[in-house]
């Protein structure tokens, strides 16, 4: 990962003089963002699957305690499933970025991800949890770069990127 970043081009910085304050930023991104039907849909979402699942991580050491009669390393063990689910997950999504390009594989994974993590909170069972927890690693690995590809793919120039100050101008 450091060698590819190394030999990556690198862009000059511009400040960006157009800057309007931050609320008009926050309303402008908001309006555009309402009015195209892709974006809005893929936020909405976003906010679902963040808010309902992204917090899941914190039970797992309850559930190796109180579900599973595990002890700390049992319970660092459930959360190392995690880990080998989103490497595998952003595998696939690297090799099969054309299929996720179609809007039902998103919303699928966006399903799948949000039933992996119930499914975890009902298991007694270590190899259903372990199961539960590699497919819950894997979708959302796959929800989140997904979720980035969508927002900057249909995002025109001026709205990719507006949390920051600065335009990164690359030379040709």
């Amino acid at each position: 990962v450091l060698l590819a970043i190394g030999l990556s081009k690198r862009g000059t910085i511009i400040n960006n003089p157009n800057r309007t304050g931050i609320l008009r930023e926050i309303g402008g991104g908001l309006k555009y963002m309402w009015k195209n039907s892709i974006l809005l849909k893929t936020s909405i979402l976003a906010f679902i699957v963040v808010m309902m699942v992204t917090n899941y991580n914190v039970l797992i050491p309850l559930t190796a305690r109180d579900a599973l009669h595990l002890d700390e390393s049992g319970g660092g063990l459930l959360m190392t499933w995690i880990g080998v689910g989103a490497v595998l997950g952003s595998i696939v999504t690297a090799v099969t970025h054309k299929k996720a390009a179609k809007k039902w594989f998103f919303e699928i994974v966006c399903f799948a991800a949000a039933a992996a993590t119930v499914f975890i909170g009902f298991m007694g069972n270590y190899a259903l949890t372990t199961a539960s927890l590699i497919l819950s690693g894997f979708t959302f690995a796959m929800f989140i770069s997904m979720t980035n590809s969508q927002l900057q793919a249909n995002s025109s120039q001026q709205y990719r990127g507006r949390g920051t100050t600065v335009t990164v101008s690359t030379p040709s």
